[in-house]
């Protein structure tokens, strides 16, 4: 009897603790906010965890629900939102596509080492003081729009040394402050004495295409200056058609990378934004793809087991590859690794030997459905990576589409 009690007692602190750190894990992990696509049901699950609608209303396009999470169906959790929308149907890509990106302001994105202290402008003579600094972002100068690193560059040329007043964006604030041209010993003009950048340029991978909006999203990710890491803020971009060459295939420490060359006469498509979920903008004709439309899936239809991403790994010409979905993370704070992968493909891996850089935005696709898309390679298993959720790929796409809609008007 006395063994009994104690297993008991065991069991009852094991529960205890599966239920405080199954509530604790919900409350900081899984989302607040849920959408289904009609008619699936609002009631879900994502075991351990249960979702049972409460009460609903009902708006001009969707029904939203407010749901409880419980544990096991048993211990309350937490109430979140269910939004029921039609389905929503994309043309899935996986082709490769050509980025240039011109900065919102001009980015420092390094001080010229050949630069003697004296000649270096962001120098403050008075005090030594440094005042631009790398990954600064110039918004204005002498209140006047910055958009190149040229127009930058006449005003200092043509400042007679006399101060000039920038407006810079530094760690996500905005801040003015004066800069004192300095005129170089080897030279006759004022130089800038930092140097910037106006502008970059890349491949990625197309994630999918919206014949509703014509918008397009690639890469799951976003592009960052490669000098300062900050992401680049778009002024104006365009889209064009790329064609890979070869592969370098990754290993173990050093990621591989897909070589291409941009092709075509004049852009495919403009880019509206680039942000932390990807690149975002609008194509003046349809995808080229041969595969079919088909649906989004919710985060929460997501499973882990087989699936398969569609990449381009030479020429122009998408295939399909198997992959195997390890583990989901739901939280917010991390939306491009929610999904974690391996490449299980004989053939990509002996093509690419995994994931390599290029690829970032090849559709995941999981029972006929597109569930997300590859962003990062693990860099010690190339074999391993990361990928986004496509729900959030077109939620943010729908955001920016109607965003730029509205600021047309």
């Amino acid at each position: 009897m006395k063994k009994f009690f104690q297993n008991l007692s065991l069991s009852l602190l094991l529960l205890s603790s599966f239920v405080f750190g199954g509530i604790i894990y919900a409350h900081e992990e899984m989302p607040d906010n849920y959408s289904v696509y009609e008619p699936h049901n609002t009631d879900f699950e994502i075991f351990p965890y249960y979702v049972n609608k409460t009460k609903s209303k009902r708006t001009t396009s969707k029904s939203e629900n407010s749901s409880n999470i419980k544990l096991l169906n048993v211990f309350p959790v937490k109430s979140v939102s269910v939004s029921a929308e039609p389905k929503k149907y994309v043309l899935p890509c996986g082709v490769p596509f050509g980025a240039k990106i011109y900065t919102d302001g001009i980015i420092v994105v390094d001080n010229p080492k050949k630069c003697s202290e004296k000649d270096f402008l962001g120098i403050k003579k008075s005090s030594g003081e440094k005042i631009l600094q790398k990954g600064d972002v110039i918004l204005k100068a002498n209140d006047k729009d910055i958009k190149s690193t040229d127009e930058f560059e006449n005003i200092i040329k043509n400042s007679e040394g006399n101060d000039i007043i920038l407006t810079i964006i530094r760690k996500d604030k905005e801040i003015t402050l004066p800069l004192t041209p300095i005129q170089s010993d080897s030279e006759s003009n004022y130089s800038a004495g930092v140097w910037v950048r106006d502008s970059s340029a890349g491949i990625g991978t197309m994630t999918f295409f919206d014949p509703s909006t014509k918008m397009f999203a690639g890469l799951g990710h976003g592009i960052c200056d490669i000098d300062t890491g900050n992401m680049l803020s778009v002024f104006k971009g365009t889209v064009d058609k790329v064609t890979i060459l070869d592969v370098q295939k990754s290993e173990p420490g050093i990621p591989g990378e897909i070589h291409g060359y941009f092709t075509g006469d004049k852009p495919i498509g403009e880019i509206y934004s680039n942000s932390e979920t990807g690149i975002y903008g609008k194509l003046a004709c349809e995808a080229q793809t041969n595969i079919e439309p088909i649906e989004i899936a919710a985060k929460q239809d997501v499973k882990t087991g087989k699936a398969q991403i569609i990449a381009t790994t030479d020429g122009n010409t998408p295939h399909f590859y198997d992959i195997n979905i390890d583990s989901i993370n739901y939280n917010v704070n991390s939306p491009t690794k929610n999904i974690k992968l391996t490449i299980t493909d004989p053939e990509l891996l002996q093509k690419t030997g995994g994931i390599v850089q290029g690829m970032s935005g090849s559709p995941i696709i999981q029972n006929e459905a597109l569930v997300g898309a590859v962003t990062h390679v693990l860099v010690n298993n190339p074999s391993k990576g990361y990928g986004i959720f496509a729900e959030t790929m077109l939620t943010n796409s729908n955001k920016i589409y109607q965003t730029h809609n509205k600021n047309r008007e």
